[in-house]
């Protein structure tokens, strides 16, 4: 039995459509340590090209009970920080909390909260900062925790996170489809 060949037209037609939708362009790379989206549009840390810049600390602080995550991207001035304080402590036992992020300040009094700033134009050196609380809040999900037991100063994590916050003139961002899948150091 002879086999038919397709001709290349209909291949060349066939081929770009299959490849658009292998893609979805809305979803980040599984390999981003921290990836949301700020109003719409994708936003991850970026160092400008400065090699030492650095673009995101995670850290556990006061016997495990406070953890501080901040991303920069320095290519548009823009920094995102999100505080949580657990009494009982972060562990594995973590996995599956949720945290409400609603409160104003970031450290370590007043938690869990969140922020977004930005500077206010080209080369300037002022920020607009804007801070969750009680009416534009969000979640802090950790998805799980993970302590490899050759190395005790830091353990891996997996979360999710989203949160509106507002501006001292009432304007607001909406952070959302956040990813956070990185290490997280353990200090004392």
């Amino acid at each position: 039995m002879k086999q038919r060949q397709i001709p290349w037209v209909v291949a060349a037609l066939l081929a770009p459509m299959l490849l658009c939708q292998a893609c979805d362009l809305n979803r980040p790379k599984p390999d981003y340590k921290f990836y949301c989206k700020v109003d719409g549009k994708h936003w991850r840390p970026n160092s400008d090209g400065d090699f030492k810049a650095i673009t995101l600390t995670a850290d556990l602080l006061e016997n495990n009970r406070f953890l501080g995550i901040v991303a920069s991207n320095y290519k548009i001035d823009e920094t995102i920080l999100v505080s949580i304080v657990d009494t009982t402590g972060f562990s594995e036992q973590s996995a599956g909390k949720v945290y409400e992020l609603s409160l104003n300040y970031y450290f370590p009094t007043n938690s869990p909260s969140a922020y977004f700033s930005k500077t206010t134009g080209k080369n300037s050196i002022k920020n607009i900062y804007y801070y969750t609380d009680r009416t534009y809040s969000g979640t802090f999900r950790i998805l799980s925790l993970e302590k490899d037991s050759r190395i005790p100063t830091s353990i891996m994590m997996r979360a999710e996170f989203e949160f509106t916050a507002v501006n001292p003139s009432g304007e607001t961002v909406k952070i959302t489809n956040g990813q956070f899948n990185g290490e997280v150091r353990i200090l004392q």
